[in-house]
């Protein structure tokens, strides 16, 4: 089954596994700069401290969070195109005519170390303070076994290579052009390529935990491993745009961020899909790094000097649980720029066969594309759902005020419920628990309704993320209290 594109501008996120009771959510915010030169690569140590690298030897150091960028100097002028901080103290840079810049101060101060090539040098990354590599054009692979005082020379490939990622002492991977992803099992001694389903440049890799790993390129590439074993599935990202870095975490199940060009970045919720997310920022990112000690920091640097920070926020809520046949559908938070019922229900859109409004308005399949008669998703209103199989449902976003009044027309109409937790359902209904009101169902049948002079509930309580289906003899208004 095909699940149809559709336009998305806005926030968010990536994940290797997520506990299903939480709502992840990355709220961006520009931070201030001491450049205005184009920043290609950003890395981070485990206590809030960063190093970034660009264009003309232009090299920044961040002390923590809470600290300014400060603008330090180097004794080159090529541009820089990678960073990798191995310690507190120890760091290392590369770019062009193959420069390799060394830091034992944490990135406050740069030393050019002595390199075997005049090669453009684009990544460098090191599995501990003596094993390293870095990589660049035409296929040039530099190894240093002694912290950097010599350097061996391999071209494993022809191609330009583009990032190195090692998962683990033994296995790392390469990215590069026209497809190229290389992999070695014995720490680097070797390598040996790995058949992917691009011919796109392939321009990062990074890994979630021993399993999971994504790698970020060109026509909106996005490829993904759960085994390391070199089998590589593609991921569908919506929005077309070159990926150029790309980070993760394991915590909130490897929350992450792929960074792009004019402005935007592909993003992950902890449900599918990727989509993009538009920044108030001229030019292109370049690289993302997430901060690998609190975990719940994203960085995302580009051109004129740009940097933006991401904050993480976990909302706790428990899953809508479906099941098959008809069910009424409501949630309490109000998804704003991602109101579009197809990105709503995408979680559920493999067991779901239609949904359906107050109005009679749809969500339904044709052939291997889904039709969208609804338009937005309402926080305010209630859906028919009828599902083919077992599902969990979540709607993300701010949550709305639960006392907002609800109109109700004559008639039939599909509403909401908007508390967090559950509540004895003639209290919640007790506004309209007068004449104008007929009766109240839920989705297995059972009613508010007037025998005599008494309200009968069979209902019981009302319950997060169910709907109900209120029929009036005249207009009304839902006030809950």
């Amino acid at each position: 089954m095909s699940k149809q594109a559709f336009p998305l501008v806005l926030i968010v996120i990536l994940l290797c596994g997520l506990d299903s009771f939480s709502q992840i959510v990355l709220s961006w915010e520009e931070d201030e700069s001491p450049t205005s030169e184009t920043l290609y690569s950003i890395d981070f140590m485990y206590n809030g401290h960063a190093i970034a690298v660009g264009a003309n030897g232009t090299a920044l150091y961040l002390e923590d969070h809470d600290s300014d960028w400060i603008n330090t100097q180097t004794t080159t002028g090529v541009d820089l195109h990678g960073c990798f901080i191995v310690n507190e103290s120890l760091a290392w840079a590369v770019g062009d005519d193959g420069t390799i810049l060394k830091s034992t101060d944490a990135g406050q101060s740069w030393s050019i170390i002595s390199s075997p090539t005049d090669k453009d040098l684009a990544s460098i990354y090191f599995k501990n303070e003596n094993y390293g590599f870095a990589a660049g054009s035409a296929g040039m692979l530099l190894i240093t076994v002694d912290g950097g005082e010599s350097w061996t020379e391999q071209s494993p490939v022809s191609e330009n290579l583009s990032s190195v990622h090692f998962m683990n002492q033994s296995v790392g991977f390469i990215t590069g052009e026209n497809g190229t992803l290389l992999k070695t099992t014995d720490g680097g001694a070797s390598w040996q390529t790995v058949n992917v389903s691009t011919t796109a440049n392939l321009n990062d890799v990074t890994f979630c935990n021993d399993s999971t790993g994504y790698v970020a390129g060109d026509e909106s590439t996005l490829l993904k491993t759960t085994d390391f074993s070199g089998s590589w599935e593609t991921v569908e990202v919506y929005g077309d745009m070159p990926l150029k870095g790309i980070a993760a975490t394991d915590y909130y199940s490897g929350l992450g961020v792929a960074a792009s060009t004019e402005g935007r970045s592909a993003d992950r919720t902890h449900f599918e899909p990727w989509h993009t997310e538009n920044h108030d920022m001229e030019g292109s990112f370049h690289d993302v790094a997430c901060d690998q000690g609190s975990q719940e920091i994203f960085y995302m640097v580009g051109d004129n000097g740009a940097i933006f920070k991401a904050l993480v926020w976990g909302i706790p809520c428990a899953p809508g649980y479906l099941e098959p046949g008809y069910q009424f559908i409501s949630g309490k938070n109000e998804p704003g720029e991602y109101a579009d019922m197809l990105y709503v229900l995408y979680e559920i859109l493999d067991n779901l066969e239609f949904v359906r409004n107050t109005e009679g308005e749809m969500v339904y399949q044709v052939g291997d594309n889904w039709v969208n008669n609804i338009g937005d998703w309402q926080a305010s209103e209630a859906y028919l759902v009828k599902m083919n199989a077992n599902d969990e449902f979540y709607v993300l976003g701010p949550e709305i005020d639960p006392f907002i009044p609800v109109p109700l027309e004559e008639g039939y109409t599909f509403v909401g419920y908007q508390y967090v937790g559950m509540i004895d359902a003639l209290d919640y209904f007790e506004s309209i628990l007068n004449d104008n009101l007929h009766f109240i169902r839920d989705s297995e049948g059972q009613m508010i309704f007037k025998f005599g002079d008494e309200w009968i509930n069979s209902i019981g309580e009302a319950m997060p993320y169910e709907g109900y289906l209120i029929h009036m003899n005249a207009p009304d208004t839902l006030i809950q209290r």
